[in-house]
């Protein structure tokens, strides 16, 4: 946060601090004022619940990158939402139904502003869910959750998840470490970005070469991978086909879509064949060299 940002946040917490939460007798008293239209009771109960926002805003901000003032700004709109609508009679203190409103008031504009990338609020909800659901079943079983299962878990159609996944969207930075080549060197995204300058794969290398390196991985990989896992009963050949389909160029949706899994699960299993196969092409000595096919 700039320093400025914290000077207004300070001062902004600075001026709400003074104020003292209402006991349940002020609370009521002021409700009923509210209703014969005073003014100065509208606002009380307001200005007595800020602290209420500010701590609730700053829950929220442990959660997503959004600034601290906007979110307090948002809590605070919940907070008139809730005066207005605010029923002594059912008996319930002020600030515990304040809270639902300003919940849902920070709910709301979390899952507005929070990803780069918009996407309906519908959608955002859903596919949070289908997210708390398969963490959960991951946690439980240790593996992803097929389509099936996730249909069974949440009560919703097959057909209509499919649709929903396509809208999940995943934003990585262009700094971000992918993996470490032989000599330790970090790779981030922007290293893989495509240089004009050098010549293209099909220019630069045979085609028989493309197939003796990838005899070499289908003849290798799976003594390669029991050597190192010996007590896994991993399905290597699953591997393999998930890396050489999207190594052609098949999207990781499709092939999660042939075998029933999640699209996030496909990506798992392939960076992992890729880091097995880039060791086994070292092995051989043929890596870094081969790595434009890749």
């Amino acid at each position: 946060m700039l320093s400025q940002e914290r000077r207004n946040l300070q001062t902004y917490l600075d001026s709400v601090g003074p104020f003292i939460p209402l006991s349940r007798e002020e609370e009521i008293f002021l409700a009923k004022r509210i209703e014969e239209g005073d003014q100065q009771a509208y606002e009380k109960l307001i200005i007595a619940n800020l602290r209420l926002v500010a701590k609730e805003a700053f829950r929220f901000r442990r959660k997503v990158n959004i600034d601290i003032l906007d979110l307090i700004q948002e809590g605070n709109r919940g907070l008139i939402r809730a005066v207005k609508k605010f029923d002594y009679r059912r008996g319930n203190l002020f600030s515990t139904y304040a809270v639902y409103w300003i919940r849902a008031y920070l709910n709301r504009y979390c899952l507005k502003h929070a990803s780069t990338v918009r996407t309906a609020l519908p959608v955002q909800k859903v596919l949070r869910g289908i997210g708390m659901e398969s963490a959960y079943f991951y946690r439980i079983n240790g593996r992803e959750p097929t389509l099936e299962e996730l249909a069974d878990s949440i009560e919703m159609p097959i057909e209509k998840i499919k649709e929903v996944l396509m809208y999940k969207v995943e934003m990585s930075s262009l700094d971000k470490v992918i993996y470490h080549d032989e000599n330790n060197r970090p790779i981030t995204h922007y290293d893989r970005i495509a240089d004009d300058s050098i010549p293209l794969p099909d220019e630069v290398v045979d085609f028989q070469d493309v197939e003796r390196i990838h005899a070499i991985i289908r003849d290798n990989y799976h003594d390669f991978y029991r050597d190192n896992h010996p007590h896994s009963r991993r399905d290597t050949s699953r591997d393999l086909d998930v890396y050489f389909r999207h190594l052609g160029g098949e999207t990781l949706r499709s092939i999660g879509e042939d075998y029933n899994v999640t699209r996030e699960r496909i990506r798992q299993i392939y960076e992992r064949a890729e880091k097995n196969v880039k060791v086994i092409l070292v092995a051989y000595g043929i890596y870094p060299e081969c790595s434009t096919i890749f």
